[in-house]
């Protein structure tokens, strides 16, 4: 299967018909610029004119946490955080991963010929704990269901984290 955050974010209350490729990230009807999405407390940007997140450039191996920030909290966050907040963070501690933990996998899909390689794997040796994963992702120009294109829709993504502990 083609890992992909939103299939954790489908498994939480208050996100409404959230796919991949179809539609930005949506919480209790918020999304774009009302919707704040950060990664490891960086904000992330969307694609679409009013801001829409769709998430493909994250690596959901890489994801060890997702919290989901609503009410009166959300005021110090400011503007563009009146949906709420999403924040992932990534594994960090050691003690998480898990060196012997190995997964590649890969997905296409014809309405745009869109193409997914990733994998995950990790190596202990004595102290020497070593984790990598990547995620590349290459798509052509979208078509639209009367077999419309759209034309500079196409997109390249790539990501590939290492991370070690001596």
């Amino acid at each position: 299967t083609n890992p992909h955050i939103i299939d954790a974010l489908n498994q939480l209350p208050g996100f409404f018909k959230v796919q991949a490729n179809n539609y930005s990230i949506t919480y209790r009807g918020q999304y774009g610029n009302r919707l704040r999405v950060e990664q490891n407390g960086n904000r992330r940007s969307g694609v679409t004119p009013e801001g829409g997140y769709f998430a493909e450039d994250i690596n959901p191996s890489d994801v060890s946490e997702i919290k989901i920030i609503n009410g009166a909290e959300k005021v110090i966050y400011g503007s563009g955080s009146s949906g709420g907040i999403i924040q992932l963070n990534d594994v960090d501690k050691f003690e998480e991963m898990k060196p012997s933990n190995h997964q590649i996998y890969a997905a296409y899909s014809s309405n745009n010929q869109n193409r997914i390689l990733g994998m995950t794997t990790g190596f202990q040796k004595a102290r020497v704990k070593l984790r990598i994963s990547g995620r590349f992702q290459n798509t052509e120009d979208y078509k639209a269901g009367d077999g419309t294109t759209v034309n500079n829709s196409s997109y390249q993504q790539n990501n590939l984290s290492l991370k070690m502990l001596i």
